[in-house]
């Protein structure tokens, strides 16, 4: 299948409502646009991040700057452990990709979509959060 590659940013709710917005890049643009597209549905939120440097980007700083009511969590480096996220990606890729083929690089990315649109995870949010006491005492 060459190199192709899909960008997928991704929440889940304490409640278990799960957003997903499929990108071309994994960059500084599109993790705006992901926020963005958070703020606009919750407004009042905290989100987790990693320290990858798209989340990073001076442009998503003036965005999260600019909109107090959203509040980010920055996760220690190395520590996907913490991030419920993380644990949905390694569910999701083990049910797409094992065991399975998928003749072009289109097909494979048409069944994430519908997984992706279709599943619902059984991931407890507030675990994640608890047990690995995330929250700061500030917020």
């Amino acid at each position: 299948m060459g190199n192709h590659k899909v960008v997928v940013y991704g929440s889940i709710t304490i409640d278990g409502r799960q957003f997903f917005r499929r990108y071309e890049k994994f960059n500084k643009n599109t993790t705006l646009k992901y926020l963005k597209y958070v703020y606009r549905h919750f407004g009042k939120v905290v989100v987790g991040m990693d320290n990858a440097p798209q989340h990073k980007a001076k442009i998503v700083r003036n965005f999260l700057k600019e909109n107090q009511d959203m509040k980010v969590i920055w996760l220690p480096t190395a520590t996907p452990e913490l991030s419920v996220i993380e644990k949905y990606w390694h569910q999701s890729k083990r049910n797409i990709l094992v065991s399975e083929y998928y003749g072009t690089f289109g097909k494979m990315r048409q069944t994430l979509s519908e997984y992706l649109r279709t599943h619902r995870t059984d991931l407890d949010v507030m675990r994640y959060i608890c047990r690995r006491s995330l929250i700061p005492k500030n917020l």
